[in-house]
């Protein structure tokens, strides 16, 4: 199954890991912002109604941790990374509650390349595009 941006039930923190190679370079020290940009990310989701379950499609198992929990887990995750960005990789396959955690290696977490105006939420685009290449995003709900 893909994976659905902007899920209400989730927290996520996302890298912008790339930007397309056939763009040359003098095209890209031209263009502001970029077109598509490739992205990993590490989500974590929650329960906002106990009466509706949440499942945690990698783990098959039910989300019962809070918003407030879920937010927590990922501030951990990125104080961590703060000081190893290199775990990225290690910290989705941990954490993350999203079927691109399933993906093998350092492409664990991995959504591969996003296009502007491709039908994702305007909030998260905006996220997408606004981090350089190689950083990762604060947490986004």
């Amino acid at each position: 199954a893909a994976t659905k941006l902007g899920n209400p039930t989730c927290v996520t923190a996302f890298v912008t890991v790339g930007r397309p190679k056939n763009e040359p370079q003098a095209k890209r020290a031209k263009v502001e912002k970029p077109v598509r940009v490739k992205i990993r990310q590490i989500m974590v989701q929650f329960v906002t109604d106990p009466a509706k379950k949440v499942m945690d499609p990698v783990r098959r198992k039910p989300v019962v941790r809070t918003k407030h929990e879920a937010e927590l887990l990922l501030v951990d995750a990125l104080l961590h990374l703060q000081k190893t960005p290199s775990d990225f990789a290690v910290l989705a396959k941990q954490l993350s509650e999203c079927e691109s955690a399933l993906k093998g290696g350092a492409n664990c977490g991995d959504l591969g390349w996003v296009s502007r105006n491709s039908g994702i939420p305007a909030a998260l685009e905006s996220v997408f595009f606004a981090i350089d290449v190689g950083r990762i995003s604060d947490v986004a709900v």
